[in-house]
């Protein structure tokens, strides 16, 4: 990811987690579980944890295990300031669930012990989940804090994501000092744009233009570093917001109607077949837009 570093871990069950933040945050005193379970590190006094626990009703035993033992075991130094999130595979109380309730001892005793806060405040009236299946849907995927850091939360939002069956859950909180953002780095072309048949039309009418200016520069090296290349970059970066407006529009759509559905009252069997043919849709558009930015930097 550029402009990010991220810090994961793979482990020997192949379940992947991993804090990223951006360049010019540091991270300190990183810890991993070997199943790559939980990655932590912390960042000015605050532990971030991430972790991706044992799900299913027949993984139940080795889910207690992992809250009880494994868990606790990575969590034994951290300190008075905690995030705690990532895909519980389970949940604490009856409203967060329309499936099957799959409780944890072990979880209910940790979020206690360490005096824990849930960040997300569900509403009896209009709940909200971020796990969707063909026999119900579930808020497995939770961010928990201190009470020390709840105090500074400025926000919470649940939001959906293209490339998973679950949603993302977003935290926002004040900072004590500002963080030191790193510059923007040095532009570089999109050649990949010129395959545009519309886009090299473009061009050809544009150094038609262009070259008449040429008479008006003592040397063609000044008319080509003066004129020429401003205005190429111009017109590059005209096209390519352009594009990401265009591409932006198409997400919020795909975006627009995944949210309709989430909140339709269509039965949960028409349900899931929807929302997984947009999230195909999506997944292509960012598959596209990926294959852009791959050509680019080649």
């Amino acid at each position: 990811m550029r402009g990010y570093v991220t810090h994961h871990n793979i482990g020997t069950s192949m379940r992947d987690t991993a804090v990223v933040t951006k360049n010019g945050i540091t991270l300190n005193n990183v810890s991993k579980l070997p199943s790559g379970r939980t990655v932590a590190a912390e960042y000015r006094g605050t532990w971030l944890i991430n972790l991706y626990a044992p799900s299913g009703t027949a993984r139940r035993h080795k889910r207690e295990k992992f809250y009880n033992n494994e868990l606790t075991y990575l969590l034994r130094s951290s300190q008075a300031k905690m995030i705690l999130g990532g895909d519980f595979s389970c949940v604490l109380a009856n409203s967060d669930t329309t499936d099957q309730y799959h409780y944890s001892r072990a979880l209910a005793e940790l979020i206690h012990g360490f005096a824990l806060q849930n960040t997300w405040q569900q509403n009896p009236a209009s709940p909200t989940y971020t796990h969707h299946s063909i026999t119900g849907s579930t808020r497995i995927d939770r961010l928990h804090t201190t009470q020390e850091l709840l105090a500074k939360k400025l926000g919470t939002e649940i939001l959906d994501a293209a490339f998973t069956d679950h949603h993302a859950v977003m935290l926002r909180i004040a900072v004590d000092t500002p963080i030191l953002r790193m510059d923007r780095g040095r532009w570089k072309m999109n050649t990949a744009m010129f395959r545009d048949e519309r886009i090299l039309h473009g061009m050809r009418h544009k150094w038609a233009l262009r070259k008449h200016h040429k008479r008006y520069y003592a040397r063609a090296t000044l008319w080509c570093v003066r004129y020429v290349k401003k205005k190429l970059r111009s017109f590059v970066r005209y096209e390519e917001a352009e594009r990401r407006n265009d591409l932006r529009q198409m997400e919020n759509y795909f975006y627009a109607c995944i949210y309709d559905i989430l909140r339709s009252y269509m039965p949960q069997e028409d349900n899931w077949p929807a929302l997984k043919r947009y999230k195909a849709k999506m997944v292509k558009l960012h598959t596209d837009g990926l294959n852009t930015v791959r050509q680019r930097r080649g």
